[in-house]
């Protein structure tokens, strides 16, 4: 007999929808400082920020235009995270990727569509989100700019109520169609293929500390956690889910039918319930942005 883990896939998706919302509201406000003022920028609340501006920080002692001091604490958070739960933020926290689940979850009720997805195998084509983050942090170091701003699919989400996004922006709402396109068919086009976060978090994966871990004596193959993987990973033939593509979405465990059969466990045998990573993920990025909001280190208003 099996729990009922429904409740936490329901509480991952309150989260997610929060958080997806706060930062369109934010994004929104940003255009309209008649409003409330100059919000930050989706720069200046993208952790990918402060990858790209890492190595011109270093050259120079400053960040590249438009990058803040909350870039970098939301990206020290996100450390912390994946040092314990590795890709959970991409799971339990990343919007662009709640975006893609939703886009994902409409064409998982066509037929056609998720008999297509649920046929697709891994393929051979992630490393060249290693080529995006790769470039991400080197080209900065030339240009001393955010030279793929113009092209970056979220920023020309935030982007989308202005003028701007068919000019400047065009490219990048152009991607950002066909991420969503790419994600209607295959779940999370972006995250698999072009996303430089993702690609960082999946190389510092094998650092974190918790992972899942399959029970061969209960486990009985029935494929259902293969099914609902966003990332293709063959699941019910691991015993341990090292694979860097993990996201930790936990769809695998909340599907499974049996009891106790995919936990999440340390390399020490340590184990914690799945509502324990939902929550400390959401507390420990919200709480570094709440401290340093208190500080004022993490600016809201320009």
């Amino acid at each position: 007999m099996k729990k009922n883990h429904s409740s936490i896939a329901t509480l991952r998706w309150i989260i997610l929808f929060l958080i997806l919302g706060f930062v369109t509201m934010n994004a929104y406000l940003h255009q309209h400082p008649q409003i409330l003022g100059k919000t930050a920028s989706v720069c200046a609340l993208c952790p990918t920020g402060a990858i790209e501006s890492f190595l011109y920080w270093i050259r120079t002692g400053f960040f590249l235009h438009r990058i803040a001091l909350s870039s970098l604490i939301l990206f020290i958070s996100i450390l912390v995270t994946a040092f314990l739960f590795r890709r959970s933020f991409c799971g339990q926290f990343c919007p662009f990727g709640t975006l893609q689940e939703i886009v994902g979850s409409i064409g998982n009720q066509i037929k056609s569509i998720r008999t297509s997805r649920q046929k697709t195998k891994r393929d051979s084509f992630r490393w060249t989100k290693y080529i995006v983050i790769a470039a991400f942090i080197a080209v900065p170091w030339f240009t001393s700019s955010l030279f793929f701003r113009h092209i970056d699919p979220w920023v020309a989400f935030a982007h989308i109520t202005t003028n701007e996004i068919f000019g400047f922006f065009l490219w990048g709402f152009l991607i950002l169609i066909a991420c969503l396109i790419g994600s209607f068919i295959w779940d999370r086009f972006f995250c698999k293929y072009l996303c430089p976060l993702g690609g960082f978090l999946s190389i510092i994966s094998p650092l974190g500390m918790f992972r899942i871990v399959r029970n061969t004596k209960q486990c009985t193959t029935c494929t259902k956690c293969n099914i609902v993987c966003p990332m293709n990973i063959d699941v019910c033939h691991l015993q341990e889910i090292t694979d860097p593509e993990c996201i930790m979405c936990l769809q695998c465990i909340d599907t499974c039918p049996h009891e106790d059969c995919l936990i999440i466990s340390s390399k020490a045998g340590s184990k914690v319930s799945p509502a324990f990573v939902v929550w400390l993920t959401f507390i420990i990025i919200m709480g570094l942005v709440a401290l340093t909001t208190i500080t004022g280190h993490f600016q809201w208003i320009k």
